[in-house]
């Protein structure tokens, strides 16, 4: 194993203690998470150039690398749209899971038919867009559980955090489809 997919491993691995950090009510618990994040997206840019630099693209890694990616942002919003402390609506969550799963069906329906449908632009904006929501819906957890900026509407700030993450997501589900939707009327 290379050891940029080693490194995309220890993300896949990071999600357990996030997701615990997550589920803890403990007033520090939102910064261990945050700290987690951090270490994830530090990760996730070191991998890719590691691999790419090494000359060590593979394709697990261009399996596992999105896989952390999602495992990551699909668990954090599922825990935060069931914390009473912010306001991450459900169908937000449902938008973001289910664009995953619908462009994962595609891509292995796709490949089915022969055709590879690589990570594009959009994709990868998308991911960040995701992060630095969390990023952001993390801030506000740790900030109302310990008593900072107490003016701060959280619920309305988590709110269009949520909107901003689903909105984007959405729109690059839709441009993946519209792009690809060829693959479908190929031998069917």
């Amino acid at each position: 194993m290379t050891l940029a997919n080693k490194i995309t491993l220890g993300r896949i691995i990071l999600v357990v203690p996030f997701a615990a950090a997550l589920f803890s009510a403990a007033p520090a618990a939102p910064v261990w998470a945050l700290g987690i994040l951090a270490i994830a997206a530090v990760s996730d840019y070191y991998d890719g150039a590691i691999a790419r630099k090494r000359g060590e693209v593979s394709d697990i890694g261009k399996f596992l690398d999105p896989l952390a990616d999602k495992l990551f942002v699909s668990a954090g919003l599922i825990i935060m749209a069931g914390m009473n402390e912010i306001n991450v609506p459900a169908w937000s969550v449902i938008i973001v899971v289910s664009r995953e799963f619908v462009i994962n069906s595609l891509r292995t329906y796709g490949a089915s038919k022969g055709s590879i449908i690589a990570a594009s632009m959009i994709g990868k904006i998308k991911t960040v867009i995701q992060i630095i929501g969390l990023f952001v819906l993390l801030a506000l957890v740790a900030i109302l559980r310990n008593n900072i900026f107490a003016g701060l509407n959280i619920g309305t700030v988590s709110y269009i955090t949520a909107l901003i993450i689903s909105s984007f997501t959405l729109y690059s589900g839709i441009v993946y489809m519209v792009k690809y939707i060829r693959i479908f009327n190929k031998k069917i």
